[in-house]
């Protein structure tokens, strides 16, 4: 029963960080529905379970391989699996001809490519509250395993910004404009990185097109998770959507 639970809070936390990467690689900026993947997740799991099957997940590697490859729909994955199974079915001597070395060097040649020295350099940065929880959960993962090194790191970080502000981190109001209304939204006091989902969620929500406003004139402290998200908002998401988009106020915070 323990192995059981723990399977599945190693593949859901798994997915939903894959789902994260996978748009921010996504060159029409689409935002997966989570909980419709986490559904087929874990229904497909219980499938495979009942058939003898091993759980699956959503990783990286295939997902990045089917963007560099020109993959923009459904299609390209179930494709991948219809190779995938159809190998396994009838060509399983083949596969196992294949060195482990091999596929180890795969997996650390992409992984590389995700997270290189550019991104510690970043974190590093970023200052001390974003690079040392970065560091402890690496080193946490390497030395035990990916769900313990991730409570670890969620840890680490909490303690870090527990004193943060954990109100709602903006407010919607709508001015008006010699174009038109302008939407504006005002950012609290202090936004930490507990705030993304609910702020990334009200940004999605704004209807394409919109004339928006992101204030942070009185923002003390603005986490720089929530910085980064808004910078590929600002350069990806809200050009494909067609967003007026003008940032105030977020010099300081840079």
């Amino acid at each position: 029963f323990i192995a059981a639970i723990t399977l599945a809070i190693v593949a859901t936390l798994e997915t939903l960080l894959n789902l994260e990467a996978v748009d921010k690689l996504d060159p029409e900026k689409r935002v997966s529905p989570p909980n419709r993947e986490l559904l087929a997740q874990g229904s497909g799991n219980i499938i495979s379970g009942l058939l003898g099957g091993l759980p699956l997940t959503s990783v990286i590697v295939r997902s990045s391989v089917n963007i560099a490859t020109g993959g923009q729909t459904r299609i390209s994955c179930f494709i991948h699996g219809v190779f995938l199974l159809t190998t396994v079915m009838f060509f399983p001597a083949l596969l196992n001809t294949i060195p482990l070395a091999t596929l180890a060097a795969i997996l650390i040649v992409t992984g590389f490519k995700l997270a290189g020295i550019p991104l510690f350099k970043q974190m590093w940065k970023s200052g001390r509250n974003q690079f040392v929880p970065f560091v402890i959960t690496i080193i946490a993962i390497v030395l035990t395993d990916l769900l313990i090194g991730l409570l670890v790191g969620m840890g680490v970080a909490i303690f870090f910004i527990l004193p943060a502000s954990l109100k709602l981190p903006a407010r919607r109001v709508v001015e008006k404009g010699s174009d038109g209304d302008i939407l504006k939204i005002e950012l609290v006091n202090r936004v930490s990185f507990l705030n993304r989902a609910s702020l990334m969620k009200t940004l999605h929500e704004v209807p394409n097109g919109t004339q928006l406003v992101i204030d942070a004139s009185s923002t003390v402290y603005i986490d720089p998770d929530i910085i980064n998200s808004i910078t590929d908002f600002e350069k990806q998401t809200a050009p494909a959507r067609d967003l007026k988009l003008s940032l105030v106020g977020f010099k300081d915070q840079q």
